[in-house]
């Protein structure tokens, strides 16, 4: 929905499905995808871990 793509970590040896895979990219995009995760995880968080 926000213009990105992650893998699951499941099918990745030693990861499982609490895990996403990212490519490293140049800083930039590295910057954007992290803002927009970081976005993504504040909307999602339960009350107690706004705390």
């Amino acid at each position: 929905d926000r213009g990105w793509a992650v893998r699951r970590g499941d099918t990745f040896p030693g990861l499982t499905g609490d895990h996403l895979r990212v490519a490293v990219r140049d800083p930039g995009t590295s910057r954007a995808f992290a803002a927009v995760l970081a976005e993504i995880l504040a909307e999602t968080a339960t009350p107690e871990e706004h705390r």
